[in-house]
């Protein structure tokens, strides 16, 4: 170090000062004096009462305090090169900003509808029947874990659909299910369903909701529901647009099952006879809910396979 290339003992020093002097008698050099090996240090040093350790603390300090003055010291002592590898500088921690790869970035991939199918079951002599149900399959392509804590509902529009002649529709059973429909929502209401699905980095995932309502107004009625879905993720709550759909629960109303007035009633392939007791008004019920059912199904939204056959089969006479 420089400190210990500067400091010498007494004795050195003085032998030193005279092979200097001798030096320069013996080769007639010029008058000016030579700078003693000591410089500074040794000049502090030989001042009267202070010793050696004193004076290599007050060089250091002056060093100390000339480097300060100096701002750009290491630019001028290195001729404006970076530092070396080697050089140690202080950690900095920063922190990541919300468009960081530390925010979930999750997809919603896929939102199918899935109808009421035979279970293979039998209640009361009659056909048991799943519950219709929505299926989400969603993707994290970031690199930290994703968590969907709720399923949001808007509901934008329901009808209730009730059947206006029997003609061998089957009655639903009472199930299980994963989401407790409201009989007459009101346009707008919101229903949250708590779930936990974890995605990590580049995982996939696929949950499915089942729908299932209270006691209906009588074993055939069916309600229909567009669904706005969204999903919250994380503590925040942020909103992850899933999708809209339309939902049919317990049952899908099909042609040929007295819900609704479709291309066979209207080009006459099927007739209700002049005896067939109460014509008119089984008529005039089926209209109308050709006229709901057109209206809700024809606006934005998936439908299920059975929703969009009985869609194209709406007619409204």
């Amino acid at each position: 170090m420089i400190f210990g290339q500067s400091y010498m003992g007494g004795s050195a020093v003085q032998a030193a000062e005279h092979d200097a002097e001798r030096k320069q008698s013996t080769e007639d050099c010029s008058p000016t004096e030579i700078p003693h090996p000591g410089g500074l240090l040794q000049r502090l040093e030989q001042r009267p009462g202070l010793s050696g350790m004193v004076a290599l603390t007050t060089f250091a300090a002056l060093g100390v305090g000339v480097l300060a003055a100096v701002p750009d010291w290491r630019d001028m002592v290195m001729n404006g090169d970076p530092p070396p590898a080697d050089v140690h500088t202080a950690e900095v921690s920063v922190t990541p900003t919300p468009s960081s790869a530390a925010t979930p970035d999750l997809r919603v991939l896929d939102l199918v509808l899935r109808d009421p199918l035979r279970s293979g079951g039998t209640v009361g002599g009659e056909p048991e029947f799943t519950l219709p149900s929505a299926e989400f399959t969603v993707h994290n392509p970031g690199t930290h874990r994703a968590v969907i804590t709720r399923v949001i509902m808007k509901i934008e529009d329901s009808a209730v659909i009730e059947q206006c002649a029997a003609e061998g529709m089957p009655v639903a059973v009472s199930a299980e299910y994963d989401v407790l429909m409201p009989l007459r929502p009101a346009d707008g209401a919101e229903l949250q369903v708590p779930v936990s699905q974890h995605q990590a980095s580049d995982e996939a995932d696929r949950f499915t909701l089942r729908f299932g309502s209270p006691e209906p107004l009588s074993p055939t009625t069916v309600h229909l529901y567009r669904i706005r879905f969204e999903l919250a993720l994380g503590r925040d709550g942020a909103r992850l647009d899933a999708g809209t759909a339309v939902v049919a629960t317990p049952l899908t109303p099909v042609d040929g099952a007295g819900y609704f007035w479709s291309a066979d009633h209207d080009s006459g392939r099927v007739v209700f006879g002049p005896d067939f007791t109460g014509r008119e008004e089984v008529i005039a019920c089926m209209k109308s809910n050709s006229g709901a059912m057109t209206s809700l199904l024809s606006g934005a939204g998936g439908l299920s396979p059975a929703l969009a056959r009985s869609l194209s089969d709406l007619r409204t006479g």
